[in-house]
């Protein structure tokens, strides 16, 4: 069975990358470049996780959650928040 992930980050390259590595790994992954755009695919479209950066320009990662939560956009779905940033409160704030 193929499992469907939706990929939400700012950074097309890494959505790209991570779109190609996922996908030999046998995913089907759908990217979104911001939170916004996340909610627009989550409100048609159903997976079996979310990848989402915690830092992104409209929104946090965290905020987007809340978001998600109160839309019941995905109740089921597992959210999973990456961050290539050092700051150690923003990773504290996931928690």
């Amino acid at each position: 069975m193929t499992r469907r992930l939706l990929v939400v980050d700012d950074n097309e390259i890494l959505g790209w990358a991570l779109q190609a590595r996922l996908w030999v790994a046998g995913c089907e992954v759908i990217l979104a470049g911001s939170a916004a755009e996340a909610f627009a695919v989550l409100e048609i479209e159903r997976f079996d996780l979310v990848l989402m950066d915690l830092s992104m320009p409209d929104m946090t990662g965290l905020e987007a959650m809340e978001v998600i939560q109160q839309r019941g956009l995905c109740p089921e779905t597992p959210v999973v928040l990456l961050t290539a940033s050092e700051d150690i409160q923003n990773v504290q704030d996931a928690r």
